[in-house]
């Protein structure tokens, strides 16, 4: 719900469809059995990069270390579904949290702007307190 009323108030956005938006995707807890869910994470990116009336600049995927299966099956077989656009707009940041926040920081990412389980300061809680501030607004 979450992510649908954030692309729903892109939508609605100027500046957003002018400019595109940037996503920030935690891999974190993935393991084998998500791997029947990925014919569904590629419909909806399908739709997400055909269908709506925004432009997805880039799409950062953060993830930990993690086993060989993380490494060598999961982010390949990503890479695989996606379509040649996805893949040119995709960015994979890998390892400690210290890492990844050098790495995101190389694309203009502050510390500020992450959610606390990538190391960053924004409560686990602000998403879903923030959606439900413009739910209120909007009302």
């Amino acid at each position: 719900k979450v992510l649908w009323f954030c692309m729903k108030e892109a939508m609605a956005d100027e500046s957003s469809r002018k400019n595109g938006l940037v996503w920030i995707v935690y891999l974190g807890g993935l393991n084998q059995t998500h791997a029947s869910s990925l014919e569904f994470a590629n419909r909806v990116m399908q739709l997400i990069f055909h269908c709506l009336p925004l432009r997805l600049c880039a799409v950062h995927e953060c993830f930990q270390p993690g086993g060989w299966w993380f490494q060598k099956v999961f982010l390949p077989v990503i890479k695989w579904a996606m379509t040649r656009d996805g893949r040119m707009r995709r960015v994979v940041h890998g390892g400690e949290t210290d890492e990844v926040l050098a790495s995101l920081s190389r694309f203009g990412i502050r510390k500020e702007q992450l959610p606390q389980v990538l190391g960053g300061a924004l409560h686990e809680d602000y998403a879903r307190e923030w959606t439900e501030e413009q739910l209120l607004v909007k009302k």
